[in-house]
């Protein structure tokens, strides 16, 4: 319909893999019912303007919440995720960590990383052709706090298709 001619007309589209990595959490607050731990879990995922939601065909997002780690206030994960970021308007990455509950999950708190001031950025390039990884830490933010609500350790890889094939 009308979203047809909004997306074929995007110029110099730029189609990537980004591997998110999750080492593990420090710090995250305690979100039980009896407030002494939490129950985490990631959700990762591509911020996708409305516009392109339901049209856009790429991964965008992975819950991992079948995966939660049970009571602990510094879960490990040690995981990764694989999506895919299209330049200019699918790139904006989301790491949300969560808390398993019974009835409802309720976020502990998220990042935000603009991957296009990544992949356009002259050094971060150098440095991925040497290899080296960026490991972060990065602090989790959630708007009902001014608080940290903890760290994350991470790094982000970001590919052209043909490169990500290893």
């Amino acid at each position: 319909g009308e979203i047809a001619p909004i997306v074929s007309t995007v110029a110099n589209e730029q189609f990537v893999k980004v591997r998110v990595y999750i080492v593990a959490c420090s710090q995250i607050p305690a979100r039980s019912l009896f407030g002494r731990t939490s129950d985490p879990y990631l959700v990762v995922k591509l911020n996708t303007p409305r516009y392109l939601q339901g049209v856009y065909r790429g991964v965008t997002e992975h819950n991992d919440r079948a995966k939660y780690k049970a009571n602990t206030l510094d879960p490990y994960f040690g995981a990764w995720f694989e999506l895919d970021a299209m330049f200019p308007d699918v790139s904006e990455l989301e790491v949300q960590v969560w808390n398993a509950n019974y009835v409802t999950d309720d976020l502990i708190g998220s990042t935000v990383i603009d991957l296009e001031d990544r992949w356009f950025n002259p050094q971060w390039h150098e440095l991925k052709y040497q290899r080296k990884k960026i490991k972060e830490f990065r602090p989790l933010r959630n708007a009902s706090s001014e608080l940290s609500q903890g760290l994350m350790e991470m790094w982000v890889e970001i590919y052209r298709p043909e490169e990500a094939v290893n």
